[in-house]
């Protein structure tokens, strides 16, 4: 396990070294403004998160054109090229990020690398994820995908990440961009508390507490805070980008202009968060109302390439499933009873609410299920500890917007007609914490509490305690061994339409001939895209 979390220090640092270089190029080239701070914060601590999105950008451009194998061939002497370019800053940032960064770029990313022990693959991973991963890897674009199989409507970016991080059949590798994007939560949090500004450190502040919380209460205390998933899972990886997004957009609302660096930021975060979870286009709507109600000045130059490549997925959206936004049928161009069943399916299996039910008797059904009941017993217990915190420690010193409650009202509504599963709603979790926060300050009787070894406790308790203990011990009695994620193979029966099924189970695994469509289907060559058809 030692060599696997090196393997993910290193591989984190490359992370944080070419966003830096990508990060310099990509403003001299468009002669944009740069600065050292970036809300707030170092302007490293983004670099990962730059790299990830120029990657993740690359493969889905590429995708339109080639398979993914084919990723590497230019990414290699593109990155090269970057590392020749800027060679004499390379010495000078190893000694950074090791010196001087090394809470950020060592000790959370080791930290958080021992989940590696405990690493497998969901159940949704060999449900369709592996398979539509080999679809990337060996193919362009697939065209009316959801009619071989309507999973693929609810594939996102982070499958392009994982495909493109493969190695050798190891999957373990392909969880690499999941927990860099953790790394990356943990280390802005840990920017937000030493930060000046009140704001952000409230936002920090509330979160730890929370995350602190979580530890404790009815069923092993998880009480709505981030978790980690298994492989296949992005759920609570879409959470903190939505979670980000909202705390740096909040934070735009009181400015005439944006700086660039803000902007860029802002923007990769927003384009992400849509690229993982339709609901990322709420913020999107935030921001458009934003610029234009209050004329904020803003740079078009990095606009349009955002908007290029927000266009860009929704193109391939279209491609892949018909619809804009999948399985909500109203936005769907064809097969739209596809969408309508496979969205029934999704309401049904996630026991959301039907208008005209009775909403106690649907509550009372939904939390009838123990995970939901244990969660939302602790998130109210949190929330009341929390209200008592802030009374007894901080004092009020702005009015909050009117917005807020909208926003949050408007958010769990679609959750409740939605999916109302709470690995769904972490992200809305976070923001409605923190915002018991954000117009607060501490007391000045307590302000010791803003002493930089309380507040390493107090980071380092949540860090550590967001795994779990037995984890910890599970690593350290494996620290020698190396882990490997290999695919399991199953037994397949022939369909009548050519293609295969699972003897039993649904689960396909990697096999890209494996469909369970209820109609008979067939596959065509149209210039090297493969599309889908339903047999008359």
């Amino acid at each position: 396990m030692i060599i696997l979390t090196s393997i993910f220090v290193i591989y984190f640092f490359l992370l944080n070294i070419l966003g830096g270089y990508l990060y310099d190029f990509i403003f001299d080239t468009l002669n944009l403004r740069k600065k050292e701070r970036i809300f707030e914060v170092n302007k490293t601590i983004f670099f990962p998160l730059i790299t990830l999105f120029v990657f993740s950008s690359f493969a889905l451009i590429m995708n339109f054109f080639l398979g993914l194998d084919y990723f590497y061939f230019f990414i290699i002497p593109t990155a090269l090229f970057f590392f020749v370019k800027y060679r004499s800053h390379f010495v000078e940032d190893l000694k950074y990020h090791f010196r001087n960064n090394y809470i950020y770029s060592i000790i959370v990313p080791c930290i958080l690398s021992v989940f590696f022990i405990d690493l497998n693959f969901n159940y949704d991973a060999a449900l369709y994820n592996l398979k539509y991963q080999q679809y990337l890897l060996d193919s362009k674009i697939i065209i009316n995908g959801t009619i071989f199989d309507g999973h693929f409507g609810l594939t996102q970016i982070g499958d392009y990440l994982s495909a493109v991080h493969t190695t050798n059949e190891n999957y373990i590798f392909s969880y690499f961009p999941n927990l860099a994007i953790y790394t990356i939560f943990f280390n802005i949090i840990y920017a937000f508390l030493f930060s000046k500004s009140n704001y952000f450190f409230q936002v920090a502040t509330s979160v730890l507490i929370f995350g602190a919380l979580d530890n404790f209460g009815s069923g092993g205390g998880r009480n709505g805070y981030i978790y980690f998933e298994n492989l296949g899972k992005t759920d609570v990886v879409f959470s903190i980008l939505f979670f980000l997004s909202g705390i740096f957009l909040y934070n735009c609302f009181s400015k005439d202009s944006i700086h660039d660096c803000e902007l860029f930021i802002l923007l990769i975060f927003i384009t992400f968060s849509i690229q993982y979870r339709f609901m990322g286009y709420i913020f999107l709507t935030l921001f458009i109302f934003f610029v234009v109600k209050k004329k904020v000045v803003v740079n078009y130059k990095i606009l349009k390439y955002f908007v290029t490549l927000i266009i860009l997925w929704i193109i391939r959206n279209v491609l892949l499933t018909s619809c804009f936004i999948f399985p909500v049928d109203s936005f769907c161009i064809a097969n739209k009873s596809l969408a309508r069943e496979f969205r029934q399916i999704i309401r049904n299996y996630n026991r959301a609410y039907e208008f005209g039910d009775d909403l106690f008797l649907w509550f009372d059904e939904w939390v009838s299920l123990s995970l939901n009941k244990s969660i939302t017993i602790n998130f109210l217990v949190t929330v009341a500890t929390i209200l008592i915190i802030r009374y007894v420690f901080f004092i009020k010193i702005n009015r909050k917007s009117k917005l807020i409650p909208l926003f949050f009202i408007f958010y769990t509504s679609v959750l409740v007609l939605g999916s109302p599963d709470f690995r769904f709603a972490v992200g809305i979790i976070l923001l409605f914490i923190s915002s018991f926060y954000i117009n607060y300050e501490l007391k000045k009787r307590f302000i010791f509490f803003k002493n930089k070894s309380f507040k390493n406790i107090l980071f380092c308790f949540c860090l550590i305690f967001t795994l779990r203990i037995t984890s910890f011990t599970n690593y350290f009695s494996e620290i020698l061994n190396i882990k490997i994620l290999p695919l399991t193979s199953v037994e397949m029966i022939a369909r009548d339409d050519g293609f295969v099924r699972p003897a039993e189970g649904d689960q396909c695994w990697f096999d890209m001939n494996c469909t369970l469509a209820d109609n008979s289907i067939y596959k065509k060559d149209i210039f090297g895209y493969t599309v889908f058809e339903i047999q008359d």
